[in-house]
């Protein structure tokens, strides 16, 4: 008896429950085909601006933007984005324009998967607390481009990156899997400050590099296989923007690298091979006319092989 005298009232509460759910969703199909319907996209109020913020501070994160907006294919957008990481004092990002579109069935997860991301004007600044000359200076001058996910695949049209005399370029597809962050046996203990630092100390050090060389260029090419691998080609030239009144790091007539990666369908390491060579190479007191050398070998590190060449070497002008 009493059993049965508790189902209608169950029924009745699930009926309304379903009754909301749907006048929710339907709020917000209608939401999100208004959206799509603007041609310019929609700004987002303020106060929802202030109330996601005020959230990322208590994490240590500071951003900001002139405008946020939602597209009409749904994407987030944000004009003149700057980011800070508490305590390090400055901005270390800047963007004239971005845009991210999310898979919100995985963001109704917990999960954050764009499906696009476009930037442009792009710049990074390294903080005066691990800066080599004690100030904050730019390091990275435009980054510029746009990502995109295709199934189990990262394909771009285009990236750009110039930091002083390196210039970096990519395009094209590799398995989703290169994103994937490998085991490791001890998670690290530092913060969020901590690990961006050691980052932009890593990357200030890279530019100085490519300063000292003479300039450096650099141009990855991505192809997707069979089975869902992918072919990576990396080409490194340094020495190709040299400037008198700067003390070089190497002097040579041509310095070229060219690196082969073989990735398997999960975006790990299967097989790579490294060649280069140079002509009329100065390295401090080591001069060579000739230095060719080609590497090859798989994710087991011991068993690389490989040749290396050198004619007329010379150690302080004394030839062997």
């Amino acid at each position: 008896m009493s059993s049965s005298s508790e189902h209608p009232p169950l029924r009745s509460w699930l009926h309304r429950l379903g009754l909301v759910g749907l006048g929710v969703l339907l709020f917000v199909q209608i939401f999100l085909l208004w959206v799509s319907a603007r041609d310019g996209g929609w700004r987002i109020p303020e106060s929802v601006v202030s109330l996601l913020s005020q959230k990322l501070q208590k994490e240590g994160i500071v951003l900001q933007a002139r405008n946020f907006w939602i597209l009409p294919d749904l994407s987030l957008a944000a004009d003149d984005l700057t980011l800070e990481i508490e305590p390090i004092t400055g901005e270390i990002l800047t963007i004239e324009r971005a845009e991210v579109n999310l898979n919100f069935w995985h963001l109704g997860r917990g999960k954050i998967l764009p499906n696009r991301f476009y930037l442009r004007g792009g710049k990074v600044w390294c903080p005066a607390v691990v800066s080599q000359t004690g100030q904050r200076r730019l390091i990275i001058e435009d980054i510029r481009g746009e990502i995109r996910k295709e199934g189990v695949w990262l394909t771009s049209s285009g990236l750009f990156l110039r930091a002083g005399d390196l210039i970096v370029s990519a395009e094209g597809k590799v398995p989703i899997g290169v994103l994937t962050p490998s085991p490791r046996p001890q998670a690290s203990l530092d913060s969020l400050a901590t690990q961006i630092t050691q980052v932009l100390s890593g990357l200030e050090q890279s530019t100085l590099i490519a300063d000292r060389a003479g300039g450096a260029s650099l141009h990855l090419q991505a192809s997707s296989e069979n089975q869902g691998s992918s072919q990576l080609t990396c080409r490194l030239v340094l020495g190709n923007q040299q400037q008198p009144s700067l003390p070089t790091l190497l002097q040579a007539r041509e310095l070229n690298f060219q690196v082969n990666v073989q990735l398997d369908p999960a975006g790990q390491l299967h097989t790579w091979q490294l060649k280069g060579e140079a002509a009329n190479l100065v390295y401090q007191k080591y001069a060579a006319r000739c230095l060719e050398f080609k590497l090859q070998g798989t994710n087991a590190w011991p068993e690389t092989q490989g040749e290396i060449i050198v004619a007329d070497f010379s150690y302080n002008q004394i030839k062997e």
